[in-house]
Order: structure tokens, then C-alpha cells, then sequence
């Protein structure tokens, strides 16, 4: 009989090792399903943050597409006014020259006009009005 009980402790002892075995396996399992769970929310989470970005991303290239453009504007804006601003140059400058060619002919053939017309520019101050050049030295 005591090998019976012996045996039937053995056997109950036997059983529990198995238990606790199985129940260590099955508390492995549930931490891995647990560490799985939390990859997986930290890849809807990266997904969620992923679309955010993208957004973001499509929002800035709008953006910059609009800042190009109107860079495009002022650069055609500042084209234009340095063309006009060239072409007036160009205009003055003719004017300039057909002075200094009226100058230079008041100079060769009345020069005494000349020098009046020199000494008038450079003491326009001493006068209260206006004085004007003679018709074929005025600019």
C-alpha cells in the first residue's frame, strides 16, 4: 500500500509539474500576444503620424508652388521695370546728347551766347524767378 501512495504522490506531483508547465507556457504566450498588440498600435500609431506627414508635405508643396509663382510675378514685374526704367535712360541720354549738341554749335558759331547761357546755368541761384536759355541752348 505504500507503494501505491508513493506511486499515486509521484503521479500527483507528475501532474503538477505538467500544470505548472503549461501554465508557464500559457503566461509566455499571453506576454507574446501582449509585446505583438503593442507593435501592432505602434504601427497604426507610425501609420496615423505616416498620413499626418504626408499631409503636411502636400500642404507645404502647395504652398511653395504659390510662393514660385508669385516669385515668377515680381521677377517679370522687375524685368519690365528695368526695361522701362532702360528705356528712359536711353531717352534722356538722347536728350542729353542733343544738348550738348546745341551747346557745342552755340559754342562754335555764337559764342558769346554760349558764354551767357554757361554763366546763367551756373548762377540760376542769384535770380528770384525763373530765367530761361535762349530757344537753341534750353532743355
Amino acid at each position: 500500500k505504500l507503494d501505491e501512495i508513493l506511486e499515486e504522490y509521484n503521479s500527483k506531483v507528475a501532474e503538477a509539474e505538467t500544470r505548472t508547465s503549461k501554465i508557464n507556457q500559457l503566461f509566455n504566450e499571453v506576454n507574446a500576444y501582449k509585446a505583438e498588440l503593442q507593435e501592432l498600435q505602434s504601427a497604426h500609431d507610425l501609420k496615423v503620424r505616416r498620413d499626418s506627414l504626408i499631409t503636411q508635405c502636400k500642404t507645404i508643396a502647395i504652398e511653395l508652388g504659390q510662393l514660385e509663382s508669385t516669385l515668377n510675378e515680381f521677377t517679370i514685374e522687375e524685368q519690365s521695370r528695368k526695361s522701362k526704367h532702360r528705356a528712359i535712360d536711353n531717352q534722356i541720354q538722347k536728350l542729353n546728347d542733343i544738348n550738348n549738341q546745341k551747346m557745342e554749335n552755340l559754342r562754335r558759331y555764337e559764342r558769346d551766347t554760349y558764354n551767357a547761357v554757361e554763366w546763367l546755368r551756373k548762377n540760376k541761384g542769384m535770380f528770384r524767378g525763373e530765367v530761361l536759355e535762349p530757344f537753341s541752348a534750353d532743355h
